[in-house]
């Protein structure tokens, strides 16, 4: 039996070390997946954009993809889109003044609704994409 969990935080550990460039295509869609899936069940995606995971906003979409969560994909891509010049900075700093003027129009409100409407879930939907591609996560004992 997988341990989904694990592999979500073995697969985040090795990010940490390496930088999200340095892991294999399957692992970046497992992190970057993960985290946007955290960020938006803590406080939404105004919590995403603000966090560091805000970082990776624009390819996170095509990682909500590779898990068939095009729901989720389609609120992220409408997200992005909010922000001056159609897409987030990937530097925070940078990336503030677009948050700011976002969490006071309450646009995101609505996309946070559309993120989770979709089933099942991204979670469930991260997990089958875990147990699809266990062979390719060899490397994490419990995948």
């Amino acid at each position: 039996m997988i341990d989904h969990a694990e592999v979500m935080n073995s697969c985040d550990a090795k990010a940490k070390r390496l930088g999200i460039n340095g892991l294999t295509d399957v692992e970046r869609i497992v992190v970057l997946v993960n985290r946007v899936n955290f960020e938006v069940e803590m406080r939404g995606l105004t919590m995403f954009f603000y966090n560091s995971a805000g970082d990776h906003a624009v390819e996170t979409v095509s990682a909500l993809e590779a898990v068939g969560a095009q729901g989720a994909a389609d609120a992220l891509r409408a997200a992005n889109a909010l922000f001056p010049g159609g897409a987030p900075s990937a530097d925070r700093t940078e990336r503030f003044d677009g948050w700011q003027m976002l969490t006071k129009t309450q646009l995101l409100d609505p996309l946070d609704d559309q993120f989770y409407a979709g089933k099942p879930d991204v979670f469930d939907r991260l997990c089958t994409y875990i147990e699809l591609n266990a062979p390719r996560l060899q490397e994490y004992p419990s995948a």
